[in-house]
């Protein structure tokens, strides 16, 4: 034991270990010197040119994807594909409610204007099916046909803008839907010398309008407000009742414009912000 002790503290005692361990951490000083100078000089190593390809590759091929993604939805592919009709109908206008419940006025090849809802039977064999802002569309024979607005040259259809309820009514007002009409039927009117009611008569289109899904009378749409400012009229007036009369059938289009036409006082219970009140209109 002593034999093997006695080398041992020698080599504790001797100085050459700590030489070699202060060698070794020179060397290694001296290797990064060497490494932060040639950074200095050359620069940092980049990726070669077929690592950067394959970057870019892989960036690039979620592009495909993102733009097959519909983003902003998808395009109404089934109202485009339906074609013009060939029937000999007539839209004049349209009543644009909640599903189920819009309302078209098609008029037939004589003439005689009628009143349909989604659903009903235009022709023996064509069905109400969609009704749009600016058209119906027809189901027929198992396909869809498109049924649009009659439109002056350069128009565009019109929308009656609604006026709100008022809150404090206890009555709680109208409720109608957007309502479009297309152009004028009758020969526009435009003199100064012409009688108020009989450029209404003219210019107007008699539309029907709705209370919670039902008919509560019509509604007079002219391109010119003045021409209703003149007799006392409103655009959002509801025209429930003419002499007395109720209004209770959208087809008494006609007989409101004959009424308009006529030369003598006409008494108009309307329907203004929630209250029904009477105007005595005079040529």
């Amino acid at each position: 034991m002593t034999a093997l002790a006695d080398p041992l503290r020698h080599l504790v005692r001797s100085p050459w270990p700590a030489w070699l361990v202060a060698a070794g951490a020179g060397l290694v000083c001296v290797w990064l010197l060497v490494r932060l100078l040639r950074l200095m000089v050359v620069g940092p190593e980049w990726p070669s040119p077929a690592n950067s390809e394959a970057v870019q590759v892989a960036d690039a091929a979620p592009t495909t994807s993102i733009a097959s993604w519909r983003i902003f939805g998808q395009v109404d592919a089934t109202a485009q594909a339906a074609p013009p009709t060939a029937l000999a109908l007539h839209l004049r206008g349209t009543v644009v409610a909640e599903a189920g419940q819009g309302l078209a006025l098609i008029a037939d090849a004589q003439g005689r204007e009628r009143a349909y809802r989604v659903g009903d039977a235009v022709l023996d064999d064509a069905v109400l099916d969609e009704v749009h802002a600016d058209r119906v569309v027809l189901r027929r024979a198992g396909g869809r046909e498109t049924l649009r607005l009659r439109q002056v040259e350069g128009a565009q259809p019109g929308t009656i803008r609604q006026r709100p309820a008022p809150t404090a009514d206890p009555s709680g007002g109208y409720l109608t839907g957007a309502m479009n009409f297309g152009a004028p039927d009758l020969a526009t009117a435009r003199a100064a010398q012409t009688p108020s009611l009989a450029a209404i008569a003219a210019s107007a289109n008699v539309l029907p309008a709705m209370e919670n899904g039902e008919f509560v009378g019509v509604r007079l749409a002219v391109a010119d407000p003045v021409l209703l400012e003149r007799v006392g009229l409103h655009p959002d007036d509801i025209v429930i009742a003419v002499n007395g009369a109720a209004v209770a059938d959208p087809e008494q289009r006609t007989a409101l414009e004959a009424a308009l036409r006529g030369s003598g006082p006409l008494v108009l219970t309307v329907r203004r912000e929630g209250r029904d009140r009477q105007l005595t209109v005079r040529n």
